[in-house]
């Protein structure tokens, strides 16, 4: 194996708000015989060469929530329609905490009686015309408006420097409505922090079975299968979550080059 090359990964991204050494990061990664052809192919991941408010669109970190909410288990322009109608609905005051709560009908402090997923769903349902119309699922209007109510330790977690992504994560979990998926996007995508390893998403596991020569249809629900991706992803402990976003990278190539070479069906002729 040829030695870790002396690149200074840092200079091709924006580096000012990274809660993680760049360098060291693409650096441990490249070390792994299987990773080191993924870093040479794709190099950085492009989610870490630019700024975290290019990233998130200009949102805060609730309306990143909001959106990660949104987009769960639907088409992209679905999500960006839906999204669109609750910014509508929140006009003119912006996808705030306060502002879906006051939506649904809740006036008392701080949501301190929505902690219950049986009692959101009772303040939901008086606002239900409305989330039709928006297009909103009861589940996903249960979980913004869940983590409305929980909003204050919430953000006392995503304030702290550097974030505990245990707590962050067992602190999103609780919330009703809001799965391991969401938590895992949102902490990958939206706060770029350093240790994530989403088991749960099925690009990601796609990604690890041809780079790490695993079986192809990997189950985060099959004990072996979940043994084999977390015994990997020790092996890049503190900076998973550059490993995990180069899968999706490694998906995304390995289907655009299956499509390349499956044989085209031949027209049949009309006479």
């Amino acid at each position: 194996m040829s030695a870790t090359p002396k690149r200074k990964w840092a200079e091709l991204q924006d580096g000012s708000d990274l809660p993680f050494d760049l360098n060291v990061a693409m650096s441990t990664v490249r070390a792994s015989p299987e990773m080191m052809s993924v870093v040479d192919l794709f190099g950085i991941p492009q989610l870490y060469t630019k700024s975290l408010d290019e990233i998130r669109g200009g949102k805060d970190y609730y309306e990143s929530i909001v959106h990660a909410i949104v987009s769960q288990q639907i088409a992209d322009a679905a999500a960006r329609t839906m999204y669109s109608n609750v910014e509508k609905l929140c006009a003119p005051k912006g996808i705030t905490p306060s502002r879906i709560l006051d939506i649904v009908g809740f006036c008392g402090k701080d949501g301190d009686s929505l902690k219950k997923r049986d009692e959101v769903k009772a303040v939901c349902k008086k606002f239900e015309p409305t989330r039709k119309a928006a297009g909103l699922s009861e589940a996903k209007l249960v979980a913004m408006v869940g983590v409305a109510a929980k909003w204050g330790e919430l953000e006392e977690e995503l304030e702290r420097d550097p974030i505990d992504e245990v707590t962050l994560r067992e602190k999103l979990l609780a919330v009703n409505g809001v799965g391991a998926w969401t938590v895992d996007m949102l902490m990958l995508f939206k706060f770029r922090l350093a240790d994530v390893w989403p088991v749960g998403d099925l690009a990601f596991r796609g990604g690890l079975a041809t780079t790490f020569n695993l079986k192809k249809e990997l189950n985060n629900k099959n004990a072996n299968d979940l043994e084999s991706m977390n015994e990997i992803g020790m092996r890049f402990k503190g900076f998973r979550s550059v490993v995990a976003v180069l899968m999706y990278r490694v998906y995304d190539a390995s289907k655009a080059a299956s499509k390349t070479n499956s044989p085209k069906k031949k027209k049949k002729k009309t006479t």
